[in-house]
């Protein structure tokens, strides 16, 4: 799997073939196909396994909370640096994903994780009901995700962009600007 991981981030799916995997690896071709029917299905064992590591780190922002000086706002911030640590696990890898993410094998795979992604999203919103002007949660976090994903993917992934901290604060005042009611704004400085 690492071998392969490598070889998708370096040469592509399409570059990638199953001899360039054994080599890689130091296996034998029987062994490969002992535990994998072609390089398609080490790409969903390898989405399974980056999914899986993608939701430790989004779990984080629920179990690390400080409920004694929580503010909504340390919680979008830290929402947002999970995002961002999300993009940075393994950014080749990542790229790959995205671009096959229409790619039937990866379709159903790919809904499922943005359907988790997006109810936490959602979970977390319906979680400062009171300091929020959002009257569409769902919606909310559809645009949220959307534009958090899509700032992490130019930054990290794609290398384009502000440094992590510029983008973490600029994402965080975005947001907050987004969701917040005007009075808790105020609960911290503008950082963009």
């Amino acid at each position: 799997l690492k071998a392969a991981a490598d070889l998708f981030g370096k040469e592509g799916f399409e570059k990638t073939t199953t001899h360039k995997m054994v080599k890689a690896a130091g296996v034998s071709v029987g062994t490969f196909y002992a535990y994998f029917k072609d390089k398609e299905s080490i790409l969903l064992e390898l989405f399974d396994k980056h999914a899986g590591e993608l939701f430790e780190v989004l779990d984080r922002p629920f179990e690390e909370v400080d409920w004694d000086n929580l503010t909504v706002r340390s919680l979008i911030r830290s929402a947002i640096e999970a995002s961002v640590e999300c993009n940075a696990l393994n950014p080749k890898l990542h790229r790959l994903f995205c671009e096959r993410s229409r790619h039937s094998l990866l379709t159903t795979k790919r809904e499922e994780w943005e359907k988790k992604a997006l109810d936490r999203m959602t979970e977390l919103i319906r979680f400062g009901a009171e300091h929020v002007r959002i009257s569409d949660p769902e919606t909310a976090a559809f645009l949220i995700y959307n534009a958090v994903n899509a700032a992490c993917m130019q930054a990290i992934v794609f290398e384009e962009g502000p440094s992590m901290t510029k983008l973490v604060d600029g994402l965080t005042d975005l947001v907050s600007r987004f969701v917040l009611l005007d009075s808790e704004k105020s609960e911290s400085p503008r950082t963009a």
